[in-house]
């Protein structure tokens, strides 16, 4: 486990009311709960301020575009306000998520920096998108300022998810690792039946820290799939169908609008890729527990006699790590064609939309 980067996700989600200040906070005070309230105002204030330019945005373009961007800022509002309404259910999860981390996983400390500059390149490049390119072209700064502070909050949870993921990863690993070495080497029925027990009550921490993980990350990884999923389909539209009030004549500003499309498209390959890390993250969690129980149910033809009843996989297999969105779907390698397919389908929908 990394406690720097752990540290690290404190220090910046805590403005978001998305982590506690510390791991050893296990409620919040009244003060947080305040900002929350204060939180909530801001983001009611945000989007009450970008409604007019969605509502210019909107005589450009056809009746399903609108549907999109729609349902894209409802998404992020409601994405937003979430993290305040659970702040004391999502305080307590981390609690519990770290304190068992640590019972199961060794301490490192060398990462925190390659997680501040991972979770700083979005930043920089929404900003330079919000602030400084598009203000040149003429928008409100307000407006724009809030979808920023929006589109990083998206960010940073995907990429604080993957982080836990590979704690996670780590503590599976451990555990296997200790069976190979300290159990399936071993020789005295005593110290196996030992070690066994052990080993099954570390996946059993194990399997709380997923449940945890779900708890904090599960809500937040639902609302960026459908975010990712609904900006796909707005860009793929906004190439089928050019709106004339993008048709620029103006040698500056189409440079700039260049500058835009080449910033937009770091961002979703860095967004893409650190969605497909979380779906294999979790899918290699999966194998490593499965690897865990093949391993496991050698220890069988290791003890003889009556001891062989002690080693039963029935309690350990009910250990195993499944993670949600939401509670509404299973997270793993096997969702990447899902979504490519419902993209496509609905991309040859705008295409039939845009024949007609």
């Amino acid at each position: 486990m990394n406690l720097k980067t752990i540290e690290t996700i404190f220090q910046i989600g805590k403005f978001i009311l998305f982590t506690p200040s510390s791991h050893t906070e296990r409620k919040p005070s009244r003060k947080k709960r305040l900002y929350g309230f204060v939180l909530i105002i801001f983001y009611t204030v945000g989007l009450s301020s970008y409604i007019p330019d969605r509502i210019r945005a909107f005589k450009t373009r056809t009746l399903m575009h609108n549907v999109i961007l729609v349902i894209i800022d409802l998404n992020m509002y409601f994405s937003l306000v979430w993290l305040p309404i659970m702040v004391t259910q999502t305080t307590q999860s981390w609690y519990h998520l770290v304190r068992d981390l640590t019972k199961v996983c060794h301490t490192q400390t060398n990462s925190k920096y390659s997680f501040f500059v991972f979770v700083l390149i979005p930043v920089l490049c929404s900003f330079v998108i919000e602030i400084k390119v598009i203000k040149e072209l003429g928008f409100q700064f307000p407006p724009h300022f809030y979808h920023s502070i929006v589109i990083n909050c998206f960010h940073f949870r995907v990429y604080a998810a993957v982080a836990v993921l590979q704690m996670l990863q780590q503590g599976y690993q451990l555990q296997k690792n200790n069976i190979h070495r300290n159990i399936l080497t071993c020789v005295d029925s005593y110290q196996i039946s030992k070690r066994f027990v052990l080993v099954a009550y570390n996946l059993f921490i194990l399997k709380k820290c997923v449940s945890n993980f779900n708890q904090i990350f599960g809500w937040s990884i639902m609302f960026s799939h459908i975010d990712q999923i609904l900006r796909l389909l707005a860009y793929l539209d906004d190439l089928v169908r050019k709106p004339d009030s993008m048709k620029t004549q103006d040698l500056f500003k189409l440079s700039v609008e260049m500058v835009i499309l080449f910033t937009i498209i770091i961002l979703f390959w860095e967004i893409f890729i650190s969605s497909m890390r979380l779906f294999l993250f979790c899918d290699h969690i999966l194998k490593e527990f499965y690897q865990i129980l093949k391993a496991l149910a050698r220890v069988k033809h290791i003890v003889k006699g009556r001891n062989r009843q002690k080693y039963s996989l029935k309690g350990i297999k009910r250990c195993q790590p499944t993670f949600f969105a939401g509670k509404f779907y299973a997270i793993d390698k096997s969702l990447i064609p899902c979504i490519l397919n419902i993209v496509i389908t609905f991309f040859i929908v705008i295409i039939q939309f845009e024949i007609k």
